[in-house]
């Protein structure tokens, strides 16, 4: 984790502008604000695609997660177009209520890899099909993320194996939004 002393704008599960000072008052107040800022809370999983294609396959990860009476939302986020939109996504994507967060690596290969560097939420790489190798490349990109940065790898083009993955790591995890650098603070 982020020592609260670094840098003021966290880059890991957190909203800018809302870091710890010294003597900051109540917790809850700032959970409060983040959710003035971004809305509702969110259902504990997050299935996030780079292109249309991928989120129609998406779609069996979000059946099976229905089957089994977990909410989950899909997104279509590209941070080859859009990389603002998709680090302000991740930043307070614990503190809204995400629990564990489905990626596909197949326009942008490297999306699960480069998601898992943004959060300590747990991250299940789906390597899709891709026209020019079959889909190796995809998964390469996803099972070699580098050392410290881990990332769940399902089979090529199953996802409905990762809604099933993320079913059993929330089955053993409880679910309430938390803040863990709050946590840190009180700590240290």
């Amino acid at each position: 984790m982020i020592p609260v002393s670094m840098d003021r704008h966290f880059t890991r599960g957190h909203a800018r502008g809302l870091e710890a000072e010294e003597g900051d008052g109540d917790p809850q107040a700032k959970v409060d604000a983040v959710f003035e800022q971004f809305g509702e809370p969110h259902p504990p999983v997050a299935i996030i695609v780079a292109s249309r294609e991928e989120f129609t396959l998406a779609e069996s990860a979000a059946s099976e997660l229905t089957s089994r009476g977990i909410d989950h939302r899909i997104h279509e986020l590209n941070p080859t177009r859009s990389y603002e939109t998709l680090d302000s996504f991740l930043e307070t994507a614990g503190l809204r209520g995400i629990r564990v967060i489905i990626a596909t690596a197949g326009v942008v290969a490297w999306l699960p890899s480069m998601i898992a560097t943004r959060t300590d939420l747990p991250v299940i790489g789906v390597p899709m099909q891709s026209s020019a190798i079959g889909g190796l490349d995809t998964l390469l990109a996803t099972v070699q993320s580098p050392p410290g940065i881990p990332v769940a790898a399902m089979g090529i083009g199953n996802i409905r194996n990762a809604a099933i993955f993320a079913a059993r790591i929330l089955a053993a995890m409880p679910y309430e939004p938390r803040d863990d650098r709050d946590a840190e603070v009180n700590e240290g």
